[in-house]
């Protein structure tokens, strides 16, 4: 078993990979109001989710402050809920 030390671990060192993929994500919607254009898709059905879990994580404002579009994009998804 994994002891709490190690899942820090893991996830500092996933953080960058975690960053550019959300950056990525953050180009996507840049002049749209979805993932992959001007209506909601499975895309976003699928990506909500995975948002949603990072969006309540302790550390949201560090990740989610240099993304404001796909920040304003989470909300607009959790009030969809």
């Amino acid at each position: 078993m994994h002891n709490l030390s190690d899942q820090v671990k893991v996830l500092v060192e996933a953080e960058p990979q975690v960053l550019q993929a959300l950056n990525k994500l953050e180009l996507l919607i840049e002049n749209n109001d979805f993932i992959c254009g001007k209506q909601y898709s499975i895309a976003d059905a699928l990506l909500t989710p995975m948002l949603d879990y990072l969006f309540f994580l302790p550390v949201k404002d560090c990740i989610f402050q240099s993304i404001p579009k796909l920040n304003n994009y989470i909300q607009r998804m959790q009030q969809r809920a």
